[in-house]
């Protein structure tokens, strides 16, 4: 008896932890597809022939960030936005590095927790006041309190800066 118990817990067990897979897989599958899909569309519309890394930025509506290469070994950065009919690709030794990035938002007192490449879209511009079109944003604390900055990806001139 003891033994057909111990299967019958096992199979139970087992049909439990593969329910939990299934379960997660669809939750996380949607994602994985919109940034293979994001992938895709940066390697067809920009001059981005090999994807060295991908992050995600939130700053100005959803956006895909890829970093790669063109055929040639040059360097870029492609940002797609769902919905756009091209993405923005710049060269990116135009653009500071996250480690320059972090160390002019440390100059300027915050104790930096993340840092995010986007694009800013002309309307978020306009609210802003300025012309960068690509931003590093910065999330950490300024004095204490939580502080979302944007920074201009270029110069690394100080754009806004929201604390809480």
């Amino acid at each position: 008896m003891s033994k057909a118990w111990l299967t019958i817990c096992a199979a139970a067990g087992f049909g439990v932890l593969t329910a939990g897979v299934a379960w997660a897989w669809s939750l996380l599958q949607p994602e994985w597809t919109a940034e293979e899909q994001a992938a895709q569309w940066a390697l067809n519309r920009s001059p981005v022939a090999h994807i060295t890394f991908h992050d995600v930025f939130t700053g100005d509506g959803l956006q895909e960030v890829f970093a790669g290469t063109d055929v040639f070994g040059r360097p870029w950065v492609v940002v797609v936005r769902p919905g756009d009919a091209l993405p923005a690709a710049v060269p990116a030794p135009r653009l500071l590095t996250r480690a320059q990035a972090i160390q002019v938002a440390q100059k300027t007192g915050i104790t930096v927790q993340s840092a995010h490449l986007g694009y800013l879209f002309p309307e978020l511009r306009r609210t802003f006041h300025t012309r960068a079109a690509l931003v590093w944003e910065v999330l950490g604390w300024y004095k204490g309190r939580l502080t979302d900055s944007y920074f201009d990806a270029e110069s690394g001139r100080w754009i806004w800066q929201y604390v809480s």
